[in-house]
């Protein structure tokens, strides 16, 4: 008996270590989405020195992860980038993907396929060969830019200026189309304006309090429907209303999961991988936390002396439900790309590719509120999981 409560000791120690440094994570994290309400504010809390990984005239033939203050990608990039810091900006080109965050994203170069991209300001000038995911306060598809296929946006300001080889969804307060969209318009919005330059090969479906304002020089080929809504409130929003919504919280989530990596990468790695290995038993586990841990507080609160054992219980309580999303986001990054996370930077790169997928999916209806559930359960199981782990390897250590 002494020598299990021994073990469980040990493993409690070696866990909470863990949990302290969490826990100032968490802190610092909320801490700066407080600080968060302006694109400098954002900037403020981007880490990291001034990265140019691929200059002009060199190129590299692998997926690139990248992270800086400041991150410039000049060169060629055979493959996808995966990029997150204040400022990310691409002037080169990149024959695969590109995944980026920051305050400011900037796309001047060339994408052979998708960009996905979250900022206070979301910057297309340059030419992209498939789809444009973006999200953000404003958000510009330049003048002079092209994207090959769909553009699927959502923020405040809202203005598509360059060419559209398919079909535009868009979401956001003030929303200006003055460029050429080949095929269809269907917009969310408070206002809708189209400009002198707007020429849209298909219909246009928009949902407004008010009609859209037409240059008498923009064309429109197909019908216009004009569907007419009450000022959006809470609930009202539309789906890349909401993704550009979660913005903050996406960049908040990036700086916690970053700072785990930096103190516990082999304890994330492992939880994450839990949730592979043992989908069910994480499940389970998780369910039980969720359900019980509850429970267990309130008997706290009735004991007057277990108040202490409450508020302590329910800080971890929080911490566990917060930091969830990071162990699964890993596991999803970790599936999609299916390669071993023995580096650090590749590590945290998956890690952002999984919450990038997990915000997109949290933000649909019913299916978000799925999503975030199942989300809890697994990331919560997985770390006590890896709790009793630590837990049995001090059991053996101590010959129980």
């Amino acid at each position: 008996m002494v020598r299990s409560l021994v073990a469980f000791v040990g493993a409690f120690f070696v866990y909470s270590q863990s949990v302290q440094r969490l826990t100032r994570l968490l802190l610092i994290s909320l801490f700066a989405l407080v600080l968060l309400p302006s694109p400098t504010a954002a900037a403020d809390f981007q880490t990291g020195e001034t990265i140019t990984p691929v200059q002009t005239g060199q190129t590299l033939d692998d997926d690139l992860y990248v992270a800086g203050q400041t991150v410039t990608i000049s060169g060629t990039v055979n493959g996808d980038v995966i990029a997150a810091g204040s400022k990310v900006i691409i002037t080169g080109t990149v024959t695969g993907s590109v995944w980026a965050a920051g305050s400011d994203v900037t796309i001047s170069g060339t994408v052979n396929n998708s960009v996905r991209a979250a900022g206070s300001n979301v910057t297309v000038t340059g030419k992209v060969d498939r789809d444009v995911l973006a999200a953000g306060s404003n958000v510009n598809i330049a003048s002079g830019s092209t994207v090959g296929r769909d553009v699927v946006t959502g923020g405040n300001d809202v203005t598509i200026n360059g060419s559209v080889g398919r079909n535009v969804k868009v979401g956001g307060q003030n929303v200006t189309i003055g460029g050429p969209v080949a095929g269809s318009v269907n917009a969310t919005v408070q206002s809708l304006k189209l400009a002198a330059g707007a020429k849209i090969g298909g219909t246009i479906n928009y949902n407004s309090p008010k009609e859209l304002s037409k240059d008498p020089a923009a064309q429109v080929i197909g019908a216009v429907t004009f569907n007419k809504v009450s000022e959006q409130k809470g609930g009202g929003e539309s789906f890349p209303s909401r993704l550009a919504g979660q913005f903050y919280w996406f960049l908040a989530s990036v700086l916690l999961m970053l700072g785990i990596l930096l103190y516990a990468r082999r304890a994330a790695v492992k939880a994450s991988d839990l949730i592979l290995k043992r989908p069910l038993a994480a499940g389970l586990t998780g369910l039980g936390f969720l359900i019980l841990t509850p429970l267990v507080m309130f008997v706290f609160l009735i004991l007057i002396v277990g108040i202490p054992l409450s508020l302590i219980t329910l800080l971890g309580y929080i911490l566990v439900i917060y930091s969830a999303k990071i162990f699964v986001s890993l596991t999803i990054g970790h599936a999609v790309l299916r390669q071993k996370q023995d580096k650090f930077w590749f590590t945290f790169g998956t890690g952002i590719l999984g919450l990038a997928l997990f915000y997109i999916l949290a933000t649909l209806p019913f299916v978000g509120m799925l999503v975030t559930f199942l989300t809890v359960i697994f990331g919560a199981g997985a770390q006590l999981l890896l709790f009793r782990e630590v837990y049995e390897t001090n059991k053996k250590k101590y010959g129980v």
